[in-house]
């Protein structure tokens, strides 16, 4: 269990104990294009832990010109990959119930994000929305 109970940490929590400096940003803020594209920092973590949806009107976005930048290595998940996946046109399905719990998930061998992850290796998933 995390500090607080809440998703996000557990995501937090395992950035501090591989010793890495966390600074965190709001999906709201104005000026993060230009916050990233002149930041020395060159690995970019991006999530989510809103529980609006992607697909509600009004829901939290992020500004397209960072999709844009190759000067850095970015990952997105939960949310952000969501979105992510929103604005490339990929059709987002919303589950019936949460899915929530421990899952194996397949992966592919030839790319290196997996290496070193077992085959079988369990990973916590707790989301309602996906994109298929």
């Amino acid at each position: 269990m995390t500090r607080t109970g809440h998703i996000s940490d557990a995501v937090r929590e395992c950035f501090e104990g591989l010793g890495c400096d966390i600074y965190i940003w709001p999906w709201f803020t104005d000026d993060l294009y230009e916050i990233i594209r002149a930041s020395p920092l060159t690995h970019w973590f991006f999530t989510g832990n809103t529980h609006d949806y992607v697909t509600d009107a009004g829901s939290p976005t992020i500004d397209r010109r960072i999709y844009k930048i190759r000067t850095k290595l970015m990952f997105f998940v939960c949310y952000s990959h969501q979105l992510l996946c929103k604005k490339l046109g990929t059709a987002i399905h919303t589950a019936e119930r949460r899915i929530q719990g421990d899952y194996v998930i397949m992966r592919m061998k030839k790319d290196p994000i997996w290496r070193g992850v077992t085959a079988g290796e369990p990973f916590m998933a707790w989301y309602k929305q996906y994109a298929h």
